[in-house]
């Protein structure tokens, strides 16, 4: 057998096939050392042996170094993949709730119009609701209601102008955006309150009832999930007054 190779673009093409030699003499006429030839025969026997374990080595050291190839691009991609999920986990947006009922305990100083058309503060206690649902990401439309109460319900003198007993209503409707722990609420809001006074007279003394309404705008500022504190800041459109809505709370999500 014969095995010629040439080198072709970096490859090697290699053609095996058989070798003849064709002797000048007659087989009959030629005269051989058997020794000799059985020495060359023994050795050329070891050097093919010795070759093909090379080879042998040689395709398991290739099918080593493939493997090793292999097991990097494995651990790479095993890496690459658990980066990415830590990334999903520590990075992502929390589960937004479509609805939620927040019930909210707050304090405010309104003005009020009395009716000699002058103009008072009076603080109240709100005991409030609002609702929300979803729109979009993080926007939600908001409605809100709140029942107030003033700590003064009985006239401390009988003048005319000695006003008692406010209580009433808050109504707001406005957007809610949510952004991590916080909430921006722009809204626009009627307070309705009703209030008494007393007047002496010949024949008694008479109860008089009034009532005062207002229009605002305002930003609220909530901080918490399930319970939070708020502040909203509110301009009155008539009175040309401003004021701050303090509140503490719990919300319910669904």
């Amino acid at each position: 057998m014969r095995t010629d190779c040439s080198e072709v673009n970096k490859k090697f093409i290699c053609d095996r096939g058989l070798q003849y030699t064709i002797l000048p003499q007659k087989k009959s006429t030629m005269m051989i050392d058997r020794k000799e030839i059985d020495m060359l025969i023994s050795e050329k026997e070891k050097e093919l042996e010795v070759l093909r374990e090379n080879m042998q080595k040689l395709s398991q050291l290739a099918a080593l170094t493939s493997e090793i190839k292999e097991v990097e691009r494995i651990d790479q991609s095993e890496a690459a993949l658990t980066y990415l999920k830590n990334i999903k986990e520590d990075y992502s947006a929390p589960k937004l709730r479509k609805e939620s009922i927040s019930f909210t305990l707050s304090t405010i100083s309104l003005p009020i119009n009395n009716p000699d058309s002058s103009l008072k503060n009076v603080s109240f206690v709100g005991l409030g609701a609002d609702a929300s649902t979803l729109i979009i990401w993080n926007t939600y439309l908001k409605i809100g209601v709140s029942l107030l109460v003033s700590g003064k319900d009985k006239p401390e003198t009988s003048k005319p102008n000695e006003y008692y007993g406010h209580a009433g209503y808050d109504l707001s409707l406005g957007f809610a955006f949510k952004i991590s722990e916080f909430r921006i609420s722009p809204v626009y809001g009627i307070t309705s309150i009703k209030f008494k006074s007393t007047q002496e007279t010949p024949r008694g003394d008479i109860e008089n009832s009034y009532s005062s309404k207002s229009n605002y705008i305002g930003i609220g500022l909530r901080y918490g999930e399930k319970y939070f504190v708020e502040a909203e800041p509110r301009k009155f459109i008539k009175e040309k007054k401003t004021s701050i809505s303090l509140g503490i709370g719990f919300a319910i999500d669904f």
